[in-house]
């Protein structure tokens, strides 16, 4: 086999350009791209029913959801968390489904006709799919001061970042993952609120009145601010 490309020198050369052609035209026409693609295989459920106890959720929303969507044979698991007034419903795919907008699709239809098995009160059901990306960076921010770290100053600093990297072209989206919610803590004085009339639920109340957000423009009748001593 070897020798007549010994003997033959323009054999030779030719075996070796066509290998070459046949190389670069393999690699020209080989797919391939920057990031991988993932598919999203997670998916949650969500269905509110106010005013309903965990059982009712339960029993009313959740294990409805459960046996529609059960009898689809591309769902690996399926896990259920029901609360009062909120119940989820968590699927996975199995891992040899490759596209999974079709199985969603049916998930959806499944989702409706649990619906209209819903006692009145249950809200519509709502799908939320897992995004499922691959990251080309990722940055964190960390906290050098001597002195105990300021996560509200973090958030920020991490919020300005944010905006920072969507101007950079080419960024397809930026997430910021553990960033703390600011909280204002109210401490109350006993005596000094019942000297002036009101209970700890009464002072709630009036509370998340004062906290309430309303449209530009328009006035919230009825909030009155607690005058503690």
């Amino acid at each position: 086999m070897i020798k007549p490309f010994y003997r033959n020198i323009r054999l030779l050369i030719l075996a070796f350009i066509l290998i070459t052609a046949w190389g670069i035209s393999s690699f020209q026409a080989l797919p391939r791209q920057e990031d991988p693609e993932m598919v999203s295989r997670v998916a949650v459920v969500k269905t509110a029913f106010p005013g309903a106890s965990a059982e009712r959720v339960e029993a009313l929303v959740t294990e409805v959801l459960e046996s529609e969507i059960a009898e689809i044979e591309e769902i690996k698991t399926i896990e259920s968390d029901s609360r009062v007034g909120f119940s989820t419903v968590t699927v996975e795919l199995v891992d040899a489904v490759k596209n999974a907008q079709p199985v969603w699709s049916k998930v959806r239809d499944e989702m409706d006709d649990a619906a209209a098995s819903f006692p009145p009160g249950a809200r519509v059901p709502e799908l939320d799919e897992a995004k499922t990306k691959a990251y080309t960076a990722i940055a964190s921010l960390t906290w050098n001061q001597p002195s105990n770290p300021n996560y509200p100053v973090l958030r920020r600093y991490a919020e300005q970042l944010e905006v920072g990297m969507r101007s950079v072209t080419g960024t397809e989206e930026v997430e910021i993952f553990g960033d703390p919610n600011e909280e204002i803590t109210v401490e109350i004085d006993a005596p000094e609120l019942v000297a002036v009339g009101l209970s700890p639920q009464e002072l709630a109340e009036q509370i998340n009145l004062s906290d309430a957000k309303v449209s530009a423009g328009q006035s919230f009748a009825g909030c009155k601010l607690p005058q503690l001593l």
